[in-house]
């Protein structure tokens, strides 16, 4: 049985959104080279970085829930491996088996 939460996938599409969300990053190495030129504070830049990073774990965070919720509910009968939808193979191939399942056999 799958158990969602905080597992070694979470922690690699962590990272994998970190990267394709770097380009949020401009705005913090923008201030942090100014802060450095005209001597304003450092701790801003920080302050950035970090609520950028805590922002990104909170969306991968939420889109795992989504997703694990998505997974549960694809099962309608709640059985594991068990699915409603019927085979073609399970389904009769003529109408003389039909008949013959469902109790209009021919009379000999």
């Amino acid at each position: 049985m799958n158990k969602p939460g905080i597992d070694g996938s979470f922690f690699i599409c962590f990272l994998l959104n970190l990267v394709l969300n770097a380009f949020w990053l401009i705005p913090v190495a923008i201030y942090s080279v100014a802060a450095t030129l005209l001597g304003w504070p450092t701790w801003i830049g920080w302050a950035a970085l970090i609520t950028w990073a805590v922002v990104i774990f909170l969306a991968t965070l939420f889109m795992a829930w989504a997703i694990s919720r998505g997974t549960a509910s694809a099962n309608p009968t709640g059985l594991p491996g068990k699915a409603t939808v019927r085979r073609s193979s399970q389904r009769p191939n003529s109408l003389q088996e039909y008949a013959l399942a469902h109790g209009h056999g021919a009379k000999s």
